[in-house]
């Protein structure tokens, strides 16, 4: 039973040794490949994976084959690709505008965005991965930017087919009114909570500016929806009056003042039924 043990035990300690030499082989293999690979054409994910597995393989060796100065070698040539990895996912990050690189070109100190031919040999050699955390930041920022981006497309994409609704008035020609704006109140009241809400956002820096422009416009119309409902009341009520020839010759000054009201406000109407999207 000893011997049988002992046999074990050489079969388990030569199948380690196997595994420790395979790996350092292939993994030596892969990261010539991989330093050479252009950094556009890197697969993060996949690359992630492999590291992964060499690097189970790397602590199983040292645990069964300690001071063995092979395993040594495979940790230290895992240790070097490890702290690539993430930095591979965030320069491959989508979200990553025009602005960003110029952030992360500052922080490194040259240029990769557009350099097709810049490798992931290039990260190390350059020694990009001590910056690593500061990239972190830039992509998680970009990462963020894009999703306000996305809230407020869904902003943007209210109001491309949002119209008021214009009807006649008195079957009169060219004689418009607005007509139920309840539509336009709700894309205005979502709009703006959507518009906040992005504004609040520590991430909104990059596209404040845009954000702020879309919240004057946005006040600027209910401001002008609220006195524009007024004006149409108003008017409404004083055109039944000035309407009758006996108003307008007891009061020549007033109707003359509304005739230049009604001239304006008929223009504006015209106007609207020609062009009725809200926005515009």
């Amino acid at each position: 039973a000893d011997e049988y043990d002992a046999l074990e035990d050489v079969g388990a300690l030569m199948s380690l040794q196997a595994a420790l030499w395979q790996g350092t082989r292939d993994f030596t293999k892969l990261t010539s490949e991989w330093v050479n690979t252009p950094l556009g054409e890197t697969d993060a994910a996949a690359l992630e994976k492999v590291v992964q597995q060499y690097s189970k393989t790397a602590y199983r060796c040292s645990k069964g084959l300690p001071g063995n100065p092979v395993v040594d070698r495979l940790k230290s040539q895992v240790d070097e690709f490890s702290p690539v990895l993430p930095l591979v996912t965030d320069l491959g990050n989508e979200a990553l505008k025009e602005r960003h690189w110029e952030l992360i070109h500052e922080v490194i100190g040259f240029e990769i965005a557009g350099d097709e031919a810049f490798t992931l040999g290039g990260l190390i050699e350059r020694e990009v991965t001590k910056y690593q955390e500061k990239i972190a930041d830039i992509a998680t920022t970009a990462q963020q930017e894009a999703v306000l981006e996305e809230m407020m497309a869904k902003v943007e994409g209210l109001w491309v087919p949002c119209e008021l609704e214009v009807k006649p008035y008195k079957d009169v020609k060219d004689l418009y009114m607005l007509g139920d704006i309840s539509e336009v109140v709700a894309n205005l009241d979502d709009s703006l909570v959507t518009v906040n809400t992005v504004l609040s956002s520590r991430f909104v820096a990059g596209i404040k500016d845009y954000v702020e422009g879309w919240r004057k416009a946005l006040n600027t119309m209910q401001e002008t929806l609220d006195e524009w409902m007024t004006c149409q009341r108003n008017w409404m009520y004083l055109e039944a009056i000035f309407g009758s020839p006996d108003i307008v010759r007891q009061l020549p000054v007033a109707a003359k003042m509304f005739k230049t009201v009604d001239t304006s406000w008929k223009a504006t109407m015209k106007a609207t039924n020609d062009e009725p999207n809200a926005l515009k």
